[in-house]
């Protein structure tokens, strides 16, 4: 059947074992954990963009590999090793994520950003995802645990939910297009190339004003949206995901190596704001590009 058809397709670019996908998980889930920062988990978006991607046959060994890897933080920050805790920690996000997960699958939402309707309909699946998830891990037991005021509590709930789409939003497309998108030769050269020209630049550019000032660091993450627009145009969704995740991690490697403090919360609700405008554009562009190489084939012949 067709349905069959796309599933192969789907996954035909990740290896088809269970050990090397857990294992692919929990080098990368290490790697990306040395980031955090408060508002900024980008092992979320991992766990988002691998359950959309990977084969429900093999959730499993994914869920072994994000509990060898909380342990293993665990170890490395000198906790004693408790698996009860862990699993009461880790198990319910992750299962939560999983139910969320079957049922887009379910729903035959599928990991494309080909098209506007294709990203709307994964960012709105973003939405359901990190709220559901959301509630079971924190709303929850907040409510059970440690009862509060009723703003304080929507408040730390609101800035969670903007960390985990921020997370997904920085980590999944990218994820989707390393795995699923094939670029031609002289695309994936006009994407280095305008990477060496403009990107290199305009990151030593926005370092160099992370490093002046304590109002300065913000005023960069205003400007590090100025690349990520170019790429958009230029390259389109794929174009915009990696310029965003390279100027996002850029900027938090420079905060966390010079001891800013944390930024606010509105430093990051511009950028998730700004990142999903910038995936919508560079969706968009692809559509219209295709659009107009269609109407010019007949032309040609």
């Amino acid at each position: 059947p067709m349905y069959h058809l796309r599933m192969r397709f789907r996954f035909s670019l990740l290896p088809d074992s269970g050990p090397v996908l857990g294992a692919g998980y929990l080098i990368l889930w290490l790697l990306l954990d040395a980031t955090a920062q408060p508002y900024w988990m980008l092992p979320y978006g991992l766990r988002f963009a691998a359950l959309l991607l990977v084969p429900m046959r093999y959730w499993g060994w994914l869920l072994g590999a994000a509990l060898v890897a909380t342990a293993g933080m665990d170890q490395i920050h000198g906790l004693p090793p408790d698996w009860g805790g862990l699993a009461k920690n880790v198990l319910p996000g992750f299962l939560a994520m999983m139910a969320c997960m079957w049922l887009l699958r379910r729903l035959h939402v599928y990991p494309r950003l080909h098209s506007p309707q294709e990203v709307t309909r994964l960012l709105l699946s973003m939405v359901m995802v990190v709220t559901a998830t959301t509630a079971v891990e924190v709303g929850l037991p907040m409510l059970t645990h440690a009862p509060g005021s009723p703003e304080l509590m929507f408040r730390m709930v609101a800035e969670e939910v903007l960390s985990r789409y921020l997370s997904i939003l920085l980590v999944a497309p990218v994820l989707i297009m390393v795995w699923q998108s094939r670029l031609e030769r002289p695309a994936l050269l006009r994407l280095l190339m305008d990477g060496v020209l403009v990107l290199v630049p305009s990151m030593a550019i926005l370092l160099v004003l992370s490093e002046r000032t304590a109002s300065q660091p913000q005023f960069a993450r205003v400007l590090s949206l100025a690349p990520v627009l170019f790429f958009a145009f230029r390259h389109g969704w794929r174009g915009a995901s990696l310029a965003m995740l390279i100027t996002s991690l850029g900027m938090t490697f420079v905060d966390l190596h010079l001891g800013h403090a944390p930024s606010p919360a509105a430093a990051y609700l511009f950028l998730a704001v700004a990142g999903t405008g910038a995936l919508m554009l560079g969706s968009a562009t692809d559509a219209l590009r295709r659009s107009s190489e269609r109407v010019a084939e007949p032309s040609m012949r």
